[in-house]
């Protein structure tokens, strides 16, 4: 016979599972409610220093940062943090992950410096077997937000190289993230604008531009996104718009350059300086 701690443990597994079909759709009301349900069944038979239980706690932490609600959110962090920490060694990729989402709300707090410091944590990861468990992209990610970080503490060269480093990391992945990318490249363009290079922001803003449309329609949020911030680098927003979506091929390089009025001065410029 099937023990009662095993039945029960399948229905917390299936209040979870119905927890992330909710989490899929945004529904995270209902979310938090399976989550909820199924933190019961697992702290009432599992024992309190277990993965499944700290999983739980990092799913409602999520959950409840979608919904807005910071305090709870890093309240589950904390507990899943505590538990992973009595688990593994403080540079598993499984702790590195709850230090990231806890950088996000603090982040959003503007809580720079200990973000800052959860990141860092993030990124330590030294073992050569928990090496193989972190992805190059979790790795891009964590780089992107030290520079969204400091691009926000108006700190713009160590913006610039954490920008840089997180889109060189993603593209030495052979399966990288095309909408990875694009945001990269929209965020790293977004530092230059706001120091005023127009010329680096109007190329990164168009290299992001490309690869959106590769991905979505002209209608999607991305885009509208992408050609906003090119109508800020390159000043005549609705001429350039035009001109881009008159003849949009996303293989003609040689027809955004020259729409975007970059000259071979300019793109010998850019070259130079992005190679410092």
């Amino acid at each position: 016979m099937v023990s009662d701690s095993t039945e029960n443990l399948e229905i917390a597994t299936e209040y979870f599972n119905k927890g992330k079909q909710a989490w899929i759709v945004s529904d995270y009301d209902l979310s938090l409610e399976f989550f909820s349900k199924a933190l019961k069944v697992r702290s009432t038979f599992l024992d309190p220093v277990d993965p499944d239980i700290a999983t739980t706690y990092n799913a409602l932490g999520i959950v409840s940062w979608k919904k807005g609600q910071q305090d709870d959110a890093l309240k589950y962090y904390y507990k899943s943090l505590e538990i992973l920490k009595k688990i593994h060694p403080d540079n598993h990729p499984q702790i590195a992950k709850i230090y990231h989402n806890i950088s996000i709300v603090l982040m959003e707090r503007g809580a720079y410096e200990q973000a800052l410091n959860f990141l860092s944590s993030a990124l330590f990861v030294r073992d050569d077997i928990a090496k193989q468990l972190i992805t190059k992209y979790d790795i891009a990610t964590r780089l992107h937000m030290k520079s969204i970080i400091y691009r926000k503490m108006k700190e713009y060269i160590k913006a610039e190289k954490y920008g840089s480093a997180a889109i060189d990391t993603l593209l030495s992945d052979q399966n990288y993230s095309l909408e990875a990318l694009a945001d990269f490249n929209l965020s790293l363009g977004m530092i230059y604008l706001e120091q005023g290079d127009h010329v680096k922001s109007s190329f990164l803003f168009t290299n992001a531009l490309n690869t959106y449309l590769k991905l979505y329609d002209r209608n999607h949020s991305s885009v509208s996104v992408a050609l906003h911030n090119l109508g800020l680098a390159t000043f005549d927003f609705e001429e350039k718009m035009s001109a881009i979506f008159n003849w949009y091929d996303p293989d003609n390089r040689q027809a955004i350059i020259e729409t975007l009025h970059f000259n071979e001065k300019e793109l010998k410029e850019f070259k130079q300086t992005s190679k410092k």
